[in-house]
């Protein structure tokens, strides 16, 4: 049954190809063949542009995970230092300016990363 759906599809193919004006050029035949070879190009393709994403997903995600792993140490740092009164600061805004700016620098990372990688899979 499935080889009778496969000759029917491929005719119905074929024909297509004949009012396209391919028939000149190639075979119905050959143009079936040439459409099954192009579609499957394509996929190999597209799955080869995803692996290739997972894999820079892969190698990047420990690196910005270090990166924002670091700038959260420094804001303890800063704000334990502060704290204990080993660090002072004639204005105080400083460390509150400091701390917002690396938490506003972690969140727009974080949204950049995603945004990008999901945009090109999906």
């Amino acid at each position: 049954m499935d080889d009778e759906n496969g000759k029917v599809l491929e005719d119905i193919i074929s024909k297509v190809g004949e009012g396209t004006g391919a028939s000149i050029k190639q075979k119905p035949d050959n143009f079936y063949s040439s459409v099954v070879r192009q579609s499957r190009e394509t996929e190999l393709l597209t799955h080869q542009e995803n692996r290739e994403l997972l894999e820079m997903r892969k190698r990047w995600a420990r690196w910005i995970l270090i990166f924002i792993g670091t700038i959260m140490m420094f804001d303890i740092i800063l704000v334990s230092f502060y704290g204990l009164g080993v660090w002072e600061f004639k204005d105080t805004g400083v460390v509150i300016a400091i701390v917002t700016e690396n938490f506003l620098k972690i969140l727009s990372l974080g949204v950049l990363v995603t945004v990008q990688i999901f945009k090109k899979i999906f």
